[in-house]
């Protein structure tokens, strides 16, 4: 798992308002990516999380 656990807050879109969260740095959000924090996001800069995913049989939705 990528991702420090560390808490962050992230903003979630609701239609034409959205709604701030807390989630765990490395959850997974709504589009099958990584919340990562600031500090994680520039340490897994070069990950390709699509290929990842398909390499271990998870399958990532082409629409996003």
């Amino acid at each position: 798992m990528a991702g420090c656990s560390k808490k962050m807050e992230v903003w979630i879109e609701r239609g034409y308002t959205g709604k701030e969260i807390t989630v765990k740095c490395g959850s997974t959000s709504p589009t099958g990516y990584p919340y990562l924090c600031e500090a994680c996001e520039i340490k897994y800069s070069g990950v390709d999380w699509r290929r990842e995913a398909m390499e271990n049989g998870e399958n990532f939705d082409d629409d996003y």
